[in-house]
């Protein structure tokens, strides 16, 4: 993670300068080294890039909640419960309500960002943890909160309600629909999820350069840039361009990947 967190900062801090890639990229119209600096230690290079920062703080902490693994594991559950509380439900209500609820020192336990509920999470569903009455309950509630943020997105954000709902049940229920598929293939089907081998090792590399991608793809197909915001605002909340883009992009970043990881130096920088 270190290699490509620093030389994608570089490569993005040098882009930024003259281009204009959303999202993602932040504009430095006085670069220097105290600036790439200050940038760099504050996520403001590429605010994507905050992937990076929460990882390699996940993977530090992770040492502290490895001793509860083999008899404690719900302990690990009350902490994804308390978690899910703490982020996603008073975040929904205070943005709902129009309460201010400062919550920010109940996200940071152990200072490992508010992704510590899916770092557990996934842990706890690859081993098992739940039976199949309890993976049920957890797809159909995820599924639902899938739905109604697919209609609060084709609607344009106007069903109030539906606003704020956060993606950590649906990406629950998501999970675990495509495990039980692949386990299923396996066990009877034999299938040796080659393609699957393959896609999961194109997937940061898509992370790291699709701002890139997407700014192509905004110029040139629908001829709009960030420089005219009020337009591209618009082509934002386009419903073609959420569904499709995104899907476009990767098919087509996947294919580009594969080919640049043939070279060395690429697989040191896009492992």
């Amino acid at each position: 993670m270190v290699i490509p967190f620093f030389v994608w900062s570089i490569i993005y801090y040098l882009y930024d300068i003259k281009h204009r890639a959303y999202p993602g990229p932040s504009l430095h119209p006085n670069p220097s080294i105290t600036d790439f600096i200050n940038s760099f230690a504050s996520n403001n290079i590429n605010n994507l890039f905050w992937f990076f920062y929460t990882i390699i703080a996940l993977y530090l902490v992770a040492p502290i909640f490895s001793v509860l693994v083999d008899e404690h594991k719900k302990t690990l559950f009350a902490i994804v419960i308390a978690n899910f509380i703490f982020i996603d439900c008073f975040t929904y209500i205070s943005k709902l309500t129009g309460l201010k609820i400062n919550n920010d020192y109940l996200t940071q336990p152990l200072l490992t960002s508010d992704f510590l509920g899916f770092f557990i999470i996934g842990y706890l569903i690859k081993e098992n943890f739940f039976n199949r009455k309890g993976e049920n309950w957890l797809i159909v509630i995820g599924m639902v909160t899938l739905m109604l943020s697919i209609i609060n997105d084709l609607t344009l954000k106007k069903v109030h309600m539906l606003n704020n709902i956060g993606n950590f049940l649906y990406s629950i229920a998501l999970y675990l629909l495509v495990k039980r598929i692949v386990e299923f293939l396996y066990k009877y089907k034999s299938y040796q999820f080659k393609l699957f081998g393959i896609l999961s090792g194109v997937s940061l590399g898509i992370y790291i350069i699709h701002p890139i991608f997407y700014e192509a793809i905004y110029k040139y197909v629908f001829h709009v840039t960030p420089d005219n915001w009020p337009e591209f605002v618009q082509l934002m909340n386009n419903p073609y361009e959420i569904f499709l883009v995104p899907i476009v992009s990767y098919i087509v970043l996947s294919i580009v990947i594969v080919l640049l990881k043939k070279n060395k130096f690429v697989r040191m920088i896009i492992p």
